[in-house]
């Protein structure tokens, strides 16, 4: 039957019982195993959140700092989302360009290993940005 058709059979499964086979022409069969293979070896780019508030103690700036640096370096984007809202009394209300500041520290702190994807954008309750890492 397969010879009368120009087409070939092919061993899918030969652990099941009973063994599983397919009626294919050739050329497409290699082609459908070859795009299989490449899918398989693809990685989407993989985006990271890492949420910072406003008013961001020292050592805690250091922690968000060397987790965002990790990710980099191991090939991930990071979208950085800096919380604006403040508790009641706790701090004295936020300066209108204070979240430029924070941001624009984060992005020159890590600049040897990322570049700016986009660009810091307020929203309502936060501001984000997205760092990708370094082609090099």
């Amino acid at each position: 039957m397969a010879v009368d058709e120009n087409l070939n059979l092919v061993l899918e499964d030969e652990l099941a019982d009973p063994p599983v086979c397919r009626i294919v022409e050739a050329a497409r069969y290699v082609y459908e195993q070859n795009k299989r293979g490449t899918k398989k070896n693809q990685q989407s780019p993989e985006v990271k959140d890492l949420r910072v508030r406003l008013h961001i103690a020292e050592n805690d700036y250091a922690i968000k700092l060397k987790a965002a640096r990790r990710m980099l370096d191991k090939g991930s984007s990071v979208r950085f989302a800096v919380q604006l809202r403040v508790k009641r009394g706790a701090h004295p209300p936020p300066a209108d360009d204070s979240w430029r500041v924070l941001c624009d520290r984060l992005i020159q702190d890590l600049s040897a290993c990322s570049v700016v994807a986009s660009p810091p954008v307020k929203g309502a309750n936060s501001a984000r940005f997205m760092l990708a890492p370094n082609s090099t």
